[in-house]
């Protein structure tokens, strides 16, 4: 057992027993390899990923590879979802040396850390033109023993290229965006050119952008549908409703125990990447969620229930908090947990309930799934369907459903995400608040209590929040997106509950965050500011699988500052956006969370404030109608008769009354308020109209 054998987190666990001299990332490891005078070799993964499996049982429990590497560097794991700003760093540097990216990621860096060779997958031997591991480690050897002059000039120039993508100066000033945009609408022809984009990389046959592979990228989605609801072009609904359409009926989706895989590795959506992660549950139930505001359809709310149910089945913790993700590999085999052969389907259904299972999901007694790597399928089917099909009966799948259970199930990596968490919970209280359904609402509840309970400290009025949990330990790192998620997380699940204690966590939160990050070229850093440290001082802007830290903290200012009135937040506001104005003017697809935001402020933020008694049936009505409909732009608040607690947090609240019981509603905008009105009959049909419910 190596270093590693000490560690919490499920990837580094996997490499304990490694003949590789595996260390941690921490000062102690760089300290060592100083002392030694070895370079670093940083392995950066995680838990789930396949190719970092094929790599750790090709190269890292080889002997003789194990051999060479403990000789010539010193050996570091890292997983990248522990510490995703050192992966960032050493991506991006990636990303310079070689173009392109993906895990794992392998890196030889000087002993302080600075990096100068990188490569991802590396198969043991030399294979197809292709330099193999152990050729490899032997060039490197011979680089830093014959050449490290060489060496530290490539480190030197690299880190220099490193840090000029953070200076401390490039940014527009706030005061100068908020005179240029006075009275205007922000960046019309970014959100044109960005919807102009998506349009043109649209798969009109089968969904999604692009050809393959193919992802969810539902934060795309939810662009088009702001746009929509800004122009009330039919095409952006159509494309959003065939591409979910699509993925809900193909492989990518798992058809008898629910939740979507992280991506097709074709352009039908029929062939997945088997690993399962939280963040993608979030994206699919939160475009689920719009839909059925947009549309009223009911299969929306269906395809949500799932979601529910695969979470709870399968990634819940004991205290309510969520896993991060599922492998996508069993028995050392990749999705040969979702796999059926005929044989199997023929043991448990009879003659008609299998002709239709057969015609229904395209299977084939040859097998209709072939591995990614191309060999054959082994008479193994994946389930795929079309749209439209019938889902199979129930008890058919639990029957399914019950003799998969009997195989080895995929790897479920127990951490506990801060970020993802707060993703899953601003999901879950948005989905619970439309359908009413307080299944969801509870679930969304439980998960935030747990990690401001687990993974927050209060000392004094300071508020913290830490990255990880697993088998009981805290990671005490904080990070960017921690904080900008469960803020958005708390804000969703306010208007879920109207518990105004959430309004009073995200604030405490978000002043912590703007302390901790706030970079001087505007926006945020990934972790706290410190430009001495590696990845101390990266600003991630753009959006990946799913939305930056800094997106969604735009979001989050935008909001608190829309509630607030306070002049604070509306200069940090302005400051974010100027972070990413460049990007937003040269690269719109890139930023589609933040131009959603925009998109959102261009149409007219505001408040719709319900005041009533809080067990009056009229006033519940009210409230479930207004949680239904389509407003973006919209934050919902309630102020129960005789509770002033709101009063405290948004003093603008302070007038405002029930008329003897029976509900009002105010609306404001630009921290003004109209008349109160009582006809909310009427209000709700004006609000209704105004959502373009198809």
């Amino acid at each position: 057992m190596n270093k590693l054998s000490r560690e919490k987190s499920p990837y580094l666990r996997q490499h304990a027993e490694n003949p590789v001299d595996w260390h941690p990332w921490n000062p102690a490891s760089l300290k060592k390899a100083s002392e030694l005078n070895k370079p670093l070799f940083l392995s950066i993964g995680y838990a789930t990923c396949h190719w970092c499996h094929v790599m750790a049982h090709e190269s890292f429990e080889d002997p003789a590879a194990a051999e060479l590497l403990n000789r010539i560097c010193l050996p570091i794991k890292i997983d990248r979802e522990e510490l995703p700003h050192i992966d960032d760093y050493y991506m991006t540097a990636y990303q310079m040396l070689n173009g392109g990216g993906g895990w794992p990621l392998s890196i030889f860096a000087m002993p302080d850390g600075r990096p100068f060779v990188g490569a991802t997958y590396v198969p043991l031997e030399d294979r197809g033109g292709r330099m193999g591991f152990k050729t490899l480690l032997g060039e490197i050897d011979r680089l830093w023993k014959e050449e490290r002059p060489r060496i530290e000039k490539v480190a030197a120039e690299l880190e220099g290229h490193l840090r000029r993508l953070n200076p401390d100066s490039i940014a527009p000033s706030a005061a100068s965006l908020n005179h240029e945009f006075r009275s205007k609408e922000l960046y019309p022809t970014a959100l044109d050119a960005a919807e102009k984009q998506l349009i043109e990389d649209y798969d009109s046959e089968f969904g999604g952008f692009g050809t393959a592979p193919k992802f969810p990228s539902p934060h795309g989605l939810v662009f088009l549908l702001r746009r929509y609801r800004a122009s009330g072009e039919t095409q952006l609904l159509e494309m959003v409703e065939t591409s979910l359409a699509r993925m809900r009926a193909g492989g990518v989706y798992d058809q008898i125990g629910f939740g979507i895989h992280r991506y097709a590795t074709d352009r039908e959506w029929k062939l997945p990447h088997f690993e399962k992660m939280l963040y993608d549950q979030a994206g699919f139930l939160t475009i689920c969620t719009e839909l059925y505001q947009l549309t009223g359809k009911k299969r929306y709310r269906r395809w949500s229930g799932e979601i529910l149910e695969y979470l709870q089945r399968e990634m819940v913790s004991p205290d309510g908090a969520f896993y991060a993700a599922q492998d996508a590999d069993s028995e050392g085999e990749e999705g040969i947990y979702y796999l059926w052969s005929l044989k199997e389907l023929e043991s448990l259904l009879d003659r008609e309930e299998l002709d239709s299972f057969i015609e229904n999901f395209d299977l084939a007694r040859e097998g209709n799934f072939t591995p990614e790597a191309g060999q054959p399928s082994r008479g193994l089917n994946i389930l795929h369907s079309r749209p439209g099909n019938p889902p199979p009966a129930e008890d058919l799948r639990m029957r399914l459903l019950e003799r998969r259970a009997r195989r080895t199930p995929p790897l479920t990596d127990t951490k506990i995400l801060s970020d993802w968490n707060g993703m899953m919970i601003a999901a879950l209280a948005k989905a619970g608040r439309v359908f009413d359904d307080e299944a969801f609402i509870a679930a969304a509840e439980m998960a935030a209590d747990t990690l401001l309970e687990k993974l927050g400290s209060t000392s004094g009025a300071e508020v913290r929040l830490y990255h990880r949990i697993c088998e009981g330990e805290v990671q005490a790192q904080e990070l960017l997106d921690d904080y900008a998620y469960l803020i958005r997380g708390l804000l969703e699940l306010y208007q879920a509950s109207f518990d105004p204690k959430r309004l009073s966590q995200s604030l405490g939160l978000a002043r912590r965050a703007v302390s901790l990050f706030r970079h001087p070229a505007g926006g945020f850093s990934m972790a706290p500011y410190d430009p001495e440290s590696i990845g101390g001082e990266n600003r991630l802007l753009v959006d990946g699988a799913y939305p930056s830290g800094n997106s969604v903290m735009l979001e989050n200012l935008q909001i608190l500052y829309q509630l607030s009135g306070d002049a604070r937040w509306e200069e940090i506001l302005w400051n974010a956006i100027g972070a990413l104005d460049e990007l937003i003017r040269r690269q719109p697809r890139a930023l589609l969370q933040a131009l959603s935001t925009l998109q959102a402020r261009n149409r007219g933020l505001r408040e719709i404030v319900v005041c009533g008694e809080a067990d009056n049936s009229a006033t519940g009505a009210l409230l479930a109608e207004l949680r239904r409909i389509y407003l973006p732009e919209s934050f919902l608040l309630f102020k129960p008769d005789g509770d002033d607690r709101l009063n405290k947090l948004l003093p603008f609240t302070a007038g405002m009354s029930s008329a003897a019981g029976k509900p009002r509603i105010y609306i404001c905008r630009d921290r003004s308020c109209g008349l109160p009105r009582e006809d909310t009959d009427a209000v709700l049909e004006e609000l209704k109209a105004e959502s373009l419910k198809i």
